[in-house]
């Protein structure tokens, strides 16, 4: 057995299911050894950035490790965008790297200096050093991401990839790769201060994250509010995860609702259970202005990222809240908060209130097309979004069943990077229909993956929404009388690149369109919908979160 078999054998070994990647010199047999000799399935791409992108998608939407494979020298340097934006996300991603052989030419136009590289976007590496230390450096990869260090790289050299293993050589899926799951039980002391906070407080909400849902406290969350007396709110990315609560609020800060956050802004106690804190769910410092903050994580780091805290706690999300529900055995009662007027007062929340819904010929209101793809499009959907000005539209207001349907790969603020992740979704979450709004300068920029859609034929909603360039840019040249020439773009007709590919496409230039398209497109295929956007309605959406 040659060390690139033995690779692929050890990746098989780890429950690795799927890789994404593009054969390069290095990579190559290692790829066809993956496909041929180990069973897993092999996603073969068209760029690198598409394979990273995936694998990162993939590792969200299913909580498994991503893998993806690229070559060296400039596979690498193709990567490099995806692999900084997945380590900003700290997402559970493995990127096997090819690296130059030992007695590679220096002159090689290919040969360039990977570690530093490596080290200034993905963050993290591990080297396949010898036959003899393999198992242990993929075991050491394997272990990283599963401690939630983020994304690592194993730099796999060609001189080793050739080399004969030994005749006795195995490998150890159940050793040192493996980490015990982490709990981390709420201490006293953090109890009672925190019980403290909520008996001073008048107005209090329990806010969720991300990391409440994963650790499944969504029935603790109800019921503390409730015995506490306060209202409920979400993250972004917990989104939905409240939905037919009475007292729940919906998303916090820059997405929600302009009558929701007239009420947050009331509020004098956040307690945030599994939540960053970032500054998308405080507005950008114009909510919760006379606020007292609780922050309760089991990442400690997580407590160090943004704004200064009343109290920070590291426990365990479900742990805490059942120790602050035991530590109120009497329920406190706020009818003025939490009571029938505010209930109605909560029900009677529109979300378009405020907003502009008007519609000019020849193009649509990007309000009225979300309003009619949260309506038709199927529920057993992921939510994906690019970066873009009207993107905002839908990260506020498309719903969910759940919020492991939420994928949005914004950290780095990357115009393109919506398309490959949504895809890595739809591979990791076949059941549902990877929906993914994309702008047209982001749909211009990730072309080649829709070469990818067709192949995968799995079911897909591409929604580009088309603003003729570069929105935000736009809008700030017009504030300062800039010409906007070089933000302004004509866009192709997508609809036909799309059909030229097989995918099905289709165009539309008003809601209406957009309504009866989707009444009549079957989603057990693929689709891109190619909407031209009104750039005179405002983006309130994304003003107030703080992308645009």
């Amino acid at each position: 057995m040659l060390a690139h078999e033995a690779l692929a054998a050890a990746m098989a070994a780890e429950g690795i299911e799927v890789v994404f990647g593009l054969i390069a010199g290095g990579v190559d047999r290692l790829a066809s050894a993956m496909h041929a000799k180990a069973g897993i399935r092999f996603v073969k791409v068209r760029h690198e950035e598409v394979a990273i992108g995936m694998a990162d998608g993939y590792a969200r939407s299913t909580g498994k490790i991503g893998v993806a494979l690229v070559g060296p020298g400039p596979g690498l340097t193709n990567a490099g965008a995806a692999m900084q934006a997945a380590r900003m996300a700290k997402s559970r991603l493995l990127v096997v790297v090819g690296a130059p052989a030992i007695d590679a030419d220096r002159h090689g136009p290919m040969l360039i200096d990977q570690p530093p590289l490596l080290k200034a976007t993905i963050g993290a590496i591990q080297d396949c050093r010898s036959t003899a230390s393999m198992s242990e450096d993929v075991a050491l990869a394997f272990r990283h991401v599963r401690l939630s260090r983020g994304p690592i790289a194993l730099q796999f050299s060609a001189t080793v990839a050739r080399a004969k293993m030994p005749d006795d050589w195995t490998y150890d899926a159940a050793g040192l790769s493996q980490v015990d799951p982490i709990f981390v039980p709420p201490r006293a002391k953090d109890v009672d201060d925190i019980a403290a906070l909520i008996r001073a407080s008048k107005k209090p909400v329990v806010l969720a994250g991300r990391g409440a849902f994963l650790a499944d406290a969504r029935g603790e969350m109800i019921q503390l509010a409730e015995r506490i007396g306060a209202l409920l709110t979400t993250s972004l990315l917990a989104r939905d995860w409240f939905a037919g609560e009475p007292f729940n609020l919906g998303i916090s800060g820059g997405f929600s609702t302009l009558q929701a956050g007239e009420i947050l802004n009331e509020v004098d106690l956040v307690i945030a259970f599994g939540a960053t804190l970032n500054p998308a769910t405080l507005r950008h410092g114009s909510l919760y202005l006379d606020t007292k903050f609780v922050q309760i994580d089991i990442d400690p780091a997580a407590l160090e990222d943004y704004n200064p805290k009343d109290k920070v706690a590291v426990a365990d999300a479900k742990a805490m809240a059942q120790a602050l529900i035991m530590a109120f055995a009497q329920k406190i009662e706020r009818p003025d908060w939490r009571g029938p007027d505010m209930a109605q007062r909560i029900a009677a929340i529109d979300r378009w209130s405020g907003l502009d819904t008007d519609e000019k010929p020849g193009k649509a209101n990007a309000r009225r097309v979300v309003e009619f793809c949260d309506k038709l499009l199927p529920k057993n959907r992921i939510m994906t979004t690019d970066i873009g000005l009207y993107l905002g539209v839908p990260a506020a207001h498309m719903t969910v069943q759940s919020p492991a349907d939420v994928v949005f790969p914004w950290q780095l603020g990357r115009v393109g990077c919506g398309l490959p992740v949504a895809l890595g979704a739809a591979v990791g979450r076949p059941d549902r229909v990877a929906t993914a709004f994309i702008g047209d300068g982001g749909m211009m920029a990730s072309l080649n993956a829709l070469d990818t859609v067709a192949a995968l034929k799995l079911p897909m909603a591409i929604i580009v929404m088309d603003d003729a360039g570069f929105g935000a840019e736009r809008r700030n040249f017009q504030k300062f009388g800039d010409d906007a020439w070089t933000a302004e773009y004509d866009t192709p007709d997508l609809s036909k690149v799309a059909e030229s590919l097989g995918i099905k496409g289709y165009k539309a230039t008003s809601s209406a369109e957009v309504e009866r398209i989707l009444k009549h497109h079957d989603f057990k295929q693929a689709m891109l919908l190619h909407v031209v956007i009104d750039f005179d309605s405002p983006p309130t959406e994304m003003q107030l979160s703080g992308w645009a």
